[in-house]
């Protein structure tokens, strides 16, 4: 997995979690899909995780790290405050989880011209 941001307290997300069989899940977060590929890889009957990232080199790199998941993972640019549009565009009315990894990134304030 490429990733230059290294996601803290995966084990308790996805311990908190508790992937549902068939469930849809939203990471509204994703940078580089840490703490995503840990769920999808812990949960394998999760049908369906939704990342979001307002930083398109962040989505590319989820993407990517994400591929392996194939149609069990879509991900989304634009900011967490539009999830309801996001969902609404992919004809999702419910999920069963969501996330928020809402501390400062390692991968923007490594690159000085971010």
């Amino acid at each position: 997995m490429e990733r230059a941001h290294v996601p803290v307290l995966v084990k308790e997300v996805v311990e908190w979690i508790h992937g549902k069989d068939g469930g849809i899940y939203v990471d509204a977060t994703i940078g580089s899909g840490g703490h995503a590929v840990a769920l999808l890889e812990t949960y394998p009957d999760i049908a369906l995780l939704v990342g979001i990232d307002q930083d398109a080199q962040a989505v590319a790199i989820a993407k990517k790290n994400l591929a392996a998941f194939h149609k069990r993972a879509i991900v989304a640019h634009g900011n967490f405050t539009t999830i309801k549009t996001i969902l609404g565009t992919l004809h999702i009315e419910h999920i069963d989880g969501i996330i928020f990894d809402l501390g400062v990134s390692s991968m923007q304030l490594s690159n000085p011209l971010r």
